[in-house]
């Protein structure tokens, strides 16, 4: 027992070593004093010589008195003094040491940022974060290899900024490990999850819960950023009505977060005006959690002018096997919008279900194919609308297996047809960027990567623009105020609405670009895209005559709290109070994407 106490006390002390060995020190010095004076007969060693000796063996000196229990004396020193405090001091260093690398060891951080998790995105964030905040720490707290992300951070960001990168090891859903990590006195958070994790949405928001519980007395700003692979997380975290006012909360759903990178700010979806008969034709391959997001973000932006002078939809289309079971679950997730949207289902054989609402005002349909992407029939049908001129071809690579996509993607890209590709690679498109540098593949792009240029890693840019859409609102029908205090005080769904709304103003420009026509088609596509917002969001639509009776009898407030809007209903149905919101943000076009010239109506 005393054996195993001793050989964990030297191994594992950084600190208590030396306390044990200052005892033992001097008990051994009073011990070898007290003999002196009480044993030792004739000439006495004075405790000053007993000292001398104790601390340095030179003093030996050769013959003189007592030459047996000096020699003792001078022994005790060299063990204790040359050799075990030598030992001890190493051990402490090397235990410190090697807790830091195993990022074990804590520190008392204030004002800090914390990220908590390791996702391939982390390098990425850090170096954005470290160039955007000169001076400020930040603090990863993952459960991965703290020495390996160490290496990996300094080789990709450098010695400077890993000055003021603190790395530690420990759970993020345990509040004594939270607690560890000053999350107190921290300035904000990024919740981010763990690669290859299960159950990362449910870690993400009991680790939420607990940093609410332990800043619930906290001062000071703290700015919060949960990641979430899930849309039905999501959509959950979307009803959620807590405030704080020392917090602000954001959710951030990552696939969707990847999806956007490619289709907000760049021309992979296109641009079609109020004369153009043409229809968008996104066909999404796969039936994985990108997929669904990927179609929930065109879904989220794709609106036209030539629905009101055409009547043209947009169509999202499915393809996959086990179709019907991924569309009932689809449907079943988003059943306020499929409750009044058209969709066709196709399967294995091509034989065709329909399902068209009795109040069909929307302006985007949905197909659902049961084969595999590089079928006869599905090619046949994707060379058909390449070939149709009223199709403006979309195609994207979403499988779950990146050797499939990989695969469809070369596919579908050697065989010419008229099509926008592109290809989820999470893990780096360095496949494609070879079989792009042949004649063989044309026009495939690729989304998801880190690498990706023109990201938003720390998701800024998106949440700036949003609360740009929220200070319109703001300024034009409430109390005004500063932009950024109101923005942090906004509940997760209002916040989310106003990215949603920012994000559809890149296209929306580009199709309205150079063209003349009534602005009143600006303004409806507006509303169609707040419709397709609200009720991915979770919202219900009424009929448009119980619509009417509910506005008229007031009910607005009562239905909201049932997730019922009477506001969901065809353009000119709506109040003039209500196409007035509408106005609103399409005036603003400018102010949205470059904060600057806002235009404010006048006040009646």
């Amino acid at each position: 027992m005393i054996k195993r106490q001793l050989d964990k006390l030297l191994a594992a002390g950084r600190g208590r070593q030396l306390v044990w060995l200052a005892v033992l020190i001097i008990i051994s010095f009073l011990c070898l004093w007290a003999f002196s004076e009480f044993a030792l007969e004739g000439e006495r060693l004075r405790w000053q010589d007993v000292m001398a000796l104790y601390l340095d063996p030179g003093c030996f000196g050769g013959a003189g008195p007592h030459d047996a229990f000096r020699l003792v004396v001078v022994a005790f020193g060299v063990f204790l003094f040359s050799a075990l405090l030598i030992s001890v001091f190493t051990n402490i260093f090397d235990n410190i040491s090697e807790a830091s690398r195993r990022g074990e060891r804590r520190y008392r951080l204030k004002d800090h940022t914390l990220f908590l998790g390791n996702t391939p995105r982390l390098p990425e964030m850090l170096q954005q974060f470290t160039s955007e905040h000169p001076r400020a720490i930040a603090a990863v707290m993952t459960t991965s290899d703290v020495g390996r992300l160490r290496d990996l951070l300094m080789s990709t960001l450098g010695a400077g900024a890993m000055n003021r990168i603190v790395l530690y090891s420990g759970e993020r859903d345990s509040e004594m490990s939270l607690r560890s990590a000053c999350v107190a006195q921290a300035a904000g958070a990024y919740i981010l999850g763990e690669p290859g994790e299960m159950d990362s949405d449910s870690l993400n928001m009991k680790c939420l819960s607990i940093i609410r519980n332990i800043r619930r007395d906290a001062q000071g700003r703290f700015d919060c950023y949960v990641s979430v692979e899930n849309g039905a997380t999501l959509k959950v975290m979307l009803y959620d009505k807590s405030r704080s006012d020392n917090m602000s909360l954001e959710i951030i759903n990552a696939p969707e977060y990847e999806a956007e990178q490619l289709l907000v700010d760049g021309d992979f979806l296109p641009a079609i005006g109020p004369d153009d008969s043409r229809r968008s034709h996104i066909v999404v391959f796969g039936t994985s959690v990108m997929a669904s997001a990927f179609a929930r973000v065109c879904a989220h932006i794709s609106h036209y002018p030539n629905f009101r002078t055409k009547g043209v939809r947009t169509r999202i289309t499915f393809v996959d096997t086990d179709m019907r079971r991924f569309m009932d679950d689809f449907i079943a997730t988003h059943d306020e919008l499929f409750a009044i949207s058209r969709r066709r289902y196709v399967d294995s054989e091509g034989k065709a279900e329909e399902f068209v609402p009795s109040d069909d005002f929307l302006d985007i349909e949905w197909e659902f194919i049961d084969s595999y992407a590089t079928s006869q029939m599905v090619e046949s049908m994707v060379a058909e609308w390449s070939e149709d001129s009223g199709e403006v071809l979309s195609l994207a690579f979403c499988d779950g297996v990146a050797a499939d996509r990989i695969r469809e993607v070369l596919y579908y890209g050697s065989r010419g047809f008229d099509a926008s590709l592109c290809v989820w690679t999470p893990d780096g498109s360095d496949i494609i960027d070879m079989a792009l540098s042949t004649d063989m593949y044309t026009g495939i792009r690729c989304f998801g990567s880190v690498h990706n240029p023109g990201a938003d890693p720390l998701f800024t840019r998106r949440a700036t623009r949003g609360m740009r859409v929220n200070h319109i609102y703001a300024t034009a029908f409430g109390n005004g105020g500063d932009a950024g205090e109101a923005w942090r005080r906004l509940i997760v769904a209002h916040k989310y609405s106003s990215i949603v709304c920012a994000n559809a103003q890149s296209l929306r420009e580009r199709s309205f670009a150079g063209v003349r026509c009534d602005r009143r088609l600006f303004y409806e596509c507006e509303h169609r895209r707040w419709m397709l917002s609200v009720l991915l969001m979770g919202y219900k639509a009424m009929s448009p005559g119980d619509a009417a009776a509910a506005r008229a009898e007031g009910r607005g407030k009562e239905l909201k709290k049932r997730f019922v809007h009477h506001d969901i209903v065809p353009y000119d149905l709506l109040p003039e109070e209500e196409k007035s919101k509408d106005r609103i943000i399409i005036d603003n076009f400018g102010y949205i994407s470059t904060g600057s010239g806002l235009i404010v109506p006048e006040r009646d």
